[in-house]
C-alpha cells in the first residue's frame, strides 16, 4: 500500500523553512528582457517547389542571435 498525505507526519513550521533560490543568469535591479538585444526582422516560409509564399509576419522582433529558422517557427506558432 503506498502512503497518502494524511499518513504522513506532518512538517515542523518554522519561518526559516523553504525552498531558497540563488539569483544565476540575471542582473539584480534590471529586467531580465533588457538584457538581450533584439532586433526586427521578416519571417517568410516558402513553397521549396514552387517558391510561393506559404507564411510571413513582417516586424518580428527576435533576439539578434537567433537563427533565421528559429524566427520563423516563433512567428507560425
Amino acid at each position: 500500500m503506498t502512503e497518502t498525505v494524511s499518513d504522513a507526519a506532518p512538517a515542523p513550521s518554522s519561518p526559516n523553512r523553504g525552498l531558497r533560490l540563488g539569483r544565476v543568469f540575471s542582473t539584480e535591479g534590471t529586467h531580465p528582457y533588457d538584457q538581450v538585444v533584439w532586433e526586427r526582422r521578416d519571417a517568410r516560409i516558402t513553397n521549396f517547389r514552387d517558391g510561393a509564399v506559404a507564411f510571413e509576419q513582417l516586424g518580428v522582433e527576435v533576439p539578434s542571435d537567433w537563427s533565421l529558422n528559429a524566427t520563423n517557427i516563433l512567428a507560425q506558432s
